[in-house]
Protein backbone atom coordinates (compact mmCIF):
# COMPACT_ATOMS: atom_id res chain seq x y z
CA UNK A 1 0.00 0.00 0.00
CA UNK A 2 1.74 3.40 -0.78
CA UNK A 3 0.48 6.31 1.14
CA UNK A 4 1.31 9.95 0.67
CA UNK A 5 2.51 11.88 3.84
CA UNK A 6 2.77 15.82 3.35
CA UNK A 7 2.83 18.03 5.86
CA UNK A 8 4.95 19.15 9.14
CA UNK A 9 4.57 15.57 10.24
CA UNK A 10 4.87 13.44 7.09
CA UNK A 11 7.76 12.35 5.06
CA UNK A 12 6.58 13.86 1.87
CA UNK A 13 6.80 11.11 -0.13
CA UNK A 14 4.47 9.00 -2.64
CA UNK A 15 6.13 6.01 -1.60
CA UNK A 16 5.84 3.24 1.07
CA UNK A 17 6.96 3.89 4.83
CA UNK A 18 7.82 1.99 7.25
CA UNK A 19 8.15 1.93 11.40
CA UNK A 20 10.31 0.94 13.61
CA UNK A 21 8.95 1.03 17.49
CA UNK A 22 11.96 2.36 19.78
CA UNK A 23 12.20 2.13 23.65
CA UNK A 24 14.77 2.11 25.78
CA UNK A 25 14.93 -1.38 26.55
CA UNK A 26 18.28 -3.08 27.28
CA UNK A 27 17.67 -6.23 26.46
CA UNK A 28 14.39 -8.90 25.58
CA UNK A 29 14.08 -10.32 29.16
CA UNK A 30 13.37 -6.37 30.01
CA UNK A 31 9.51 -5.85 31.12
CA UNK A 32 9.90 -2.60 32.39
CA UNK A 33 6.89 -0.36 30.88
CA UNK A 34 9.27 2.50 30.06
CA UNK A 35 7.95 6.11 30.30
CA UNK A 36 9.40 7.07 26.49
CA UNK A 37 8.68 4.81 23.26
CA UNK A 38 9.53 6.45 19.88
CA UNK A 39 8.98 5.23 16.29
CA UNK A 40 11.30 5.43 13.90
CA UNK A 41 9.64 6.36 10.41
CA UNK A 42 11.53 6.05 7.21
CA UNK A 43 10.74 5.80 3.58
CA UNK A 44 13.63 4.27 0.85
CA UNK A 45 14.56 6.97 -1.57
CA UNK A 46 14.72 5.50 -5.39
CA UNK A 47 18.51 6.38 -4.80
CA UNK A 48 19.27 4.41 -1.42
CA UNK A 49 21.25 3.35 -0.41
CA UNK A 50 23.27 5.96 -2.35
CA UNK A 51 21.32 9.37 -0.86
CA UNK A 52 19.77 8.81 3.08
CA UNK A 53 16.40 7.43 3.69
CA UNK A 54 13.53 10.09 4.23
CA UNK A 55 13.16 9.83 8.11
CA UNK A 56 11.14 11.32 10.93
CA UNK A 57 11.57 10.25 14.58
CA UNK A 58 7.94 10.99 16.33
CA UNK A 59 7.38 10.45 20.08
CA UNK A 60 4.57 7.80 20.74
CA UNK A 61 5.22 8.74 24.46
CA UNK A 62 6.92 10.49 26.62
CA UNK A 63 9.97 12.33 24.99
CA UNK A 64 10.68 16.01 24.68
CA UNK A 65 10.92 18.09 21.39
CA UNK A 66 14.52 18.68 22.21
CA UNK A 67 14.87 15.43 22.66
CA UNK A 68 13.16 14.55 19.17
CA UNK A 69 15.20 17.26 17.59
CA UNK A 70 18.29 15.82 18.61
CA UNK A 71 17.84 12.56 18.30
CA UNK A 72 16.69 13.68 14.58
CA UNK A 73 19.80 15.49 14.27
CA UNK A 74 22.47 12.76 15.40
CA UNK A 75 20.52 10.41 13.24
CA UNK A 76 20.66 12.47 10.04
CA UNK A 77 24.37 13.09 10.44
CA UNK A 78 24.72 8.96 10.69
CA UNK A 79 22.83 8.85 7.55
CA UNK A 80 24.86 11.17 5.50
CA UNK A 81 27.96 9.48 7.21
CA UNK A 82 27.08 6.19 5.91
CA UNK A 83 25.71 6.93 2.21
CA UNK A 84 26.33 3.96 0.38
CA UNK A 85 26.08 1.22 2.82
CA UNK A 86 22.46 -0.17 4.00
CA UNK A 87 21.89 2.01 7.26
CA UNK A 88 18.29 1.29 8.67
CA UNK A 89 19.36 -1.06 10.98
CA UNK A 90 22.18 0.75 12.06
CA UNK A 91 20.47 3.67 12.50
CA UNK A 92 17.45 1.88 14.31
CA UNK A 93 20.49 0.59 17.05
CA UNK A 94 22.00 3.97 17.51
CA UNK A 95 18.60 5.65 18.37
CA UNK A 96 18.15 2.51 20.85
CA UNK A 97 21.49 3.55 22.41
CA UNK A 98 20.93 6.78 22.52
CA UNK A 99 17.04 6.08 24.31
CA UNK A 100 18.94 3.96 26.42
CA UNK A 101 21.36 6.83 27.69
CA UNK A 102 18.87 9.34 28.20
CA UNK A 103 15.83 7.42 29.64
CA UNK A 104 16.96 3.76 30.89
CA UNK A 105 17.05 4.17 34.79
CA UNK A 106 19.81 0.90 34.73
CA UNK A 107 21.93 0.02 32.07
CA UNK A 108 23.00 -3.47 31.45
CA UNK A 109 25.74 -5.19 29.63
CA UNK A 110 26.26 -2.69 26.58
CA UNK A 111 27.44 -5.59 24.35
CA UNK A 112 23.96 -7.37 24.72
CA UNK A 113 21.85 -7.19 21.76
CA UNK A 114 18.93 -4.76 22.12
CA UNK A 115 16.58 -6.37 19.91
CA UNK A 116 16.46 -9.28 17.07
CA UNK A 117 16.10 -7.49 13.76
CA UNK A 118 14.57 -10.27 12.24
CA UNK A 119 11.58 -10.83 15.13
CA UNK A 120 11.17 -8.14 17.27
CA UNK A 121 12.12 -4.96 15.55
CA UNK A 122 8.49 -4.35 14.79
CA UNK A 123 9.11 -2.97 11.13
CA UNK A 124 6.24 -3.24 9.77
CA UNK A 125 4.31 -1.15 6.81
CA UNK A 126 2.34 1.53 8.85
CA UNK A 127 0.67 5.14 7.54
CA UNK A 128 3.49 6.80 8.52
CA UNK A 129 1.26 9.65 10.74
CA UNK A 130 0.17 6.90 13.04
Amino acid sequence: KKVSVDGPEGLGTTEPCYSVNLTPKVNDDDDTDYPVKLSLVFSYTPTYPDEAPLMKVRSIRGATKEDISDLQAKLETEAEESIGLAMIYTLSQSANEWLQERYAAVKEDPGVCIFDWCSSLESRLTDCLT
